[in-house]
């Protein structure tokens, strides 16, 4: 596989999402927060009408599919807020897709 500038940009994103939500999921106010500045700066950074599209699908879909397992007591949240999930789980799946979007166009799915 060759060097993908944009899936490697796609990577580092990834990891400092994960490293805000280890580091606050505990104040999920504040984790929000940081993650919608978060992912409108990743957006700005790709500026791509496609890849927003593909944030909200992913976003909205998967906190419906983690709803409906909390729901069913498959597993729970530290901080559930609505619906037994924590609001900024939303953020954590749109940020996914464009993640998802990069590593299926580097592996050639």
């Amino acid at each position: 596989m060759k060097f993908d500038r944009k899936f490697t940009i796609a990577s580092f994103f990834a990891v400092g999402l994960l490293a805000l939500v280890v580091g606050f999921y505990k104040q999920p106010t504040f984790l929000l927060l940081l993650l919608g500045i978060y992912n409108i700066t990743t957006l700005l950074y790709y500026r791509s009408f496609k890849l927003a599209r593909i944030f909200l699908f992913v976003a909205i879909f998967g906190a419906l599919s983690e709803i409906v397992a909390v729901h069913f007591g498959v597993w729970t949240y530290a901080t559930p807020e609505f619906l037994g999930i924590p609001w900024w789980l939303t953020m954590v799946w749109g940020h996914a897709g464009i993640f998802l979007a990069y590593a299926t166009r580097y592996f050639k799915f």
